[in-house]
């Protein structure tokens, strides 16, 4: 039977997904859009960045907190997939039910770009480690 415990010891991957969640779904008026923000595909590297610190969040959240049994098929799915069907689905809300929103290929394909290197940033670090429990 799960506990309140095993529930709450994901905050960390909510508060991200809740984070994520809010930015792609607000309307932001060009007027409060500042000039650096102007910058050639500046909502990409927001995109990786965003979802590298997702995908870091879980793989903390599943390994340190739950003791998963970490091979590279869960941390795969922990790491790319969950991230990347979230995006994917906040894409598709972006289009069809946010007003002044669009959904973007470029943008999901940014979200694949910081769940991929999140997982390859993870697996280094697991390699380095002494007692490599994760392998």
């Amino acid at each position: 039977m799960a506990t309140i415990r095993q529930y709450t010891q994901w905050w960390h991957s909510v508060l991200i997904a809740v984070i994520i969640f809010y930015l792609s779904v607000i309307h932001v008026p060009s007027s409060l859009i500042a000039p650096w923000m102007e910058v050639v595909h500046f909502d990409k590297w927001v995109h990786v960045l965003l979802y590298f610190a997702l995908s870091v969040t879980l793989a903390w959240d599943g390994m340190t907190r739950l003791q998963l049994e970490c091979r590279r098929v869960k941390l795969v799915r922990l790491t790319i997939l969950m991230p990347v069907l979230y995006g994917g689905a906040l894409e598709l809300v972006q289009e069809y039910v946010c007003e002044g929103r669009t959904g973007s290929w470029g943008d999901w394909a940014a979200d694949w770009a910081g769940a991929v290197v999140a997982y390859a940033v993870i697996r280094f670090w697991m390699s380095r480690r002494k007692d490599r429990q994760f392998e």
